[in-house]
């Protein structure tokens, strides 16, 4: 739960389907553009990293389909406490993180399965590319000629 009194909840955190039918329906839509050779998954305000994870894991199950693929990550996240969190959650803790005070990039890692990850203040300052970018659970497909974000 997040929240000061932790009286807030999103649907990630009840159950991991909702991330896994994304995470499927990611790669399905990638499939269908013709399986680019690379892109990237967006999400802006990721609380605790649950809805990257499960997407995560997806993509993991499907490896065999996405070996030939770059995929990365890109959070955008204002606290530091829950960049903490997600990174805890989605970082092997092995490795540890990179952090910059004077770039857009304010910390980096790669994840449990050996996706690069970044994490960002500001929308702004993620590269443009293809891919998928979350936003309060809603999703936009983005390519490198796109200026919706």
């Amino acid at each position: 739960m997040l929240g000061e009194k932790g009286d807030f909840i999103t649907s990630p955190e009840i159950s991991q389907i909702f991330g896994e039918l994304l995470g499927i329906w990611f790669v399905s839509e990638w499939m269908a553009t013709g399986k680019p050779a690379a892109f990237q998954l967006v999400e802006l305000g990721p609380g605790r990293g649950t809805l990257a994870g499960d997407i995560l894991r997806v993509f993991s199950q499907l490896g065999s389909v996405l070996k030939n693929c770059d995929i990365s990550i890109h959070l955008v996240e204002v606290s530091q406490k829950l960049s903490e969190i997600q990174a805890l959650t989605l970082t092997d803790e092995k490795v540890p993180l990179e952090q910059s005070a004077g770039s857009p990039v304010y910390m980096k890692g790669v994840t449990k399965s050996g996706i690069p990850i970044s994490w960002y203040r500001d929308l702004q300052d993620v590269p443009k590319g293809n891919g998928f970018t979350l936003i309060n659970e809603r999703i936009l497909i983005t390519t490198p000629e796109s200026s919706d974000r």
